[in-house]
């Protein structure tokens, strides 16, 4: 069985392809290495350095006889998505539907999609769950709902089987496979910086509706989310079509978040408050049930155990 996937160079994509490789016979990745590194694959892994939606690399890895498709790939910072939103919708969505109409010219039937909570926009109910009414407050949301939507109509018209995976916020380490990007703009990676090289750590916006200002988010463990990612190829021929929501269903503030780092390196914090940043809702929690009935997922690991793993990755680096 031959598997693409794309963005396999990066965090998430390259922690399944470690756990799961041996479940495959060739593994072929396409990464353009604008966030990510060409390194640390196992020996059945194919790479080429490309953006995803180039039609002459796709049709090479498709001659292959490619089973399904695990879509990793995208631009993903939300604030740069609102002030520089063109090279998300290319990325994001004109690419996606060039793979997605070389995978029918080819007869690959099979694809998982790596979503996003940012479809949702600022809850109006908490937990989130997958009815909740879906407005995005950034551009990047914005591409990941039409992904979801042209999946949808993809299915209907060419028999394309998807399963969307909503994640909320992805977190820690799997073993040698951590947070490493070559441009960084998620929290926990960043907090830990500031503590390495004794800075200052910048909290955006200290007057969100939460139980102390700053932003609540629900923090999944990568190795839970490569799980639903193999849950969802196997339960791919049964349900042919549907999104579900990923998260542990606990939501951290960023202050909390602070303190849990702080008192676990027995650090003092050091943060200050910035503007709020436009695109950050005050509140997300996902609601995971459909996932656990569905895909017969949960996740494994808390908060500190995420915190945990990446204190052990950076002081092995």
């Amino acid at each position: 069985m031959n598997i693409l996937v794309t963005g396999g160079a990066g965090y998430i994509g390259k922690a399944f392809i470690n756990k799961y490789f041996e479940n495959f016979d060739k593994i072929f990745v396409i990464d353009n290495l604008y966030d990510s590194f060409n390194k640390d694959f196992p020996e059945n892994v194919i790479f080429f350095e490309s953006n995803f939606g180039n039609k002459s690399v796709l049709e090479k890895v498709f001659n292959n006889n490619i089973d399904c498709v695990f879509h990793f790939a995208a631009y993903a910072r939300i604030g740069e998505s609102n002030s520089n939103p063109s090279p998300f919708f290319d990325n994001n969505v004109k690419q996606m539907i060039m793979l997605l109409d070389v995978m029918n010219d080819y007869n690959c039937k099979k694809i998982i999609f790596s979503s996003s909570a940012s479809v949702f926009g600022n809850p109006t109910t908490i937990p989130v769950d997958e009815n909740h009414p879906k407005l995005p407050i950034s551009s990047y949301g914005e591409t990941k709902l039409m992904g979801e939507k042209i999946l949808e109509w993809y299915h209907k018209a060419y028999k394309i089987n998807s399963i969307s995976l909503r994640y909320f916020n992805a977190a820690g380490a799997f073993g040698d496979f951590g947070e490493q990007r070559k441009h960084e703009t998620h929290i926990l990676p960043l907090i830990f910086k500031s503590i390495r090289e004794k800075k200052v750590f910048n909290i955006f916006g200290n007057d969100y509706k939460t139980k102390d200002g700053t932003c609540v988010r629900d923090y999944i463990h990568v190795e839970d989310l490569v799980d639903a990612h193999m849950l969802a190829f196997s339960n791919l021929d049964k349900i042919k079509f549907d999104a579900f929501n990923l998260g542990s269903e606990y939501g951290v503030s960023n202050l909390e978040l602070i303190k849990l780092i702080s008192d676990l390196l027995n650090v003092e914090p050091n943060y200050e408050f910035q503007s709020r940043r436009y695109g950050d809702p005050d509140e997300l929690i996902a609601s995971s049930v459909r996932a656990k009935k569905y895909l017969n997922w949960n996740h494994k690991h808390s908060i500190t155990d995420i915190v945990q793993s990446l204190i052990k990755y950076y002081n092995a680096k």
